[in-house]
């Protein structure tokens, strides 16, 4: 049997009372609230009611700032590395993470404690060395 136009209406009119009820039960639970922030300090007052102001802009400093300039530039010339010797940008920051730890910027395993190592255990020399500068080769 289709719902005629009363029987819509009343299943709004009912939804309108359950609704002014819950809203009834949340302006109680608000205003317990409000009387508990009551107690707060001034201060505590003001940051809760400036929610809506736009949280304050972090400025970097400037070691951060050149940081990132420096990482910029290192991340072009790896990639001109990558289009010219045509290999992994991850084999390029491998090769200069460990050139920094073989000329001491870096912390860890030199290439020469590494080798000395895996020849007291009997590994394998890796199979990939880095190639050599592409500097001037006069």
């Amino acid at each position: 049997m289709p719902r005629g136009k009363t029987q819509d209406r009343s299943i709004l009119a009912m939804a309108l009372v359950g609704y002014e009820v819950e809203k009834k039960k949340i302006e109680d639970r608000i205003q317990e609230i409000r009387n508990k922030l009551g107690k707060v300090t001034a201060k505590v007052r003001g940051a809760l009611t400036s929610n809506n102001d736009r949280p304050k802009r972090r400025k970097l400093s400037v070691a951060a700032r050149k940081r990132i300039a420096q990482l910029q530039s290192e991340l072009a010339a790896t990639r001109r590395a990558k289009a010219e010797l045509g290999i992994s940008e991850q084999a390029i920051y491998s090769w200069r993470k460990q050139d920094a730890v073989d000329g001491g910027e870096r912390s860890g395993l030199t290439s020469s404690d590494r080798e000395a190592s895996n020849r007291l255990l009997g590994a394998p020399p890796r199979a990939a060395d880095p190639p050599e500068p592409l500097g001037d080769q006069t």
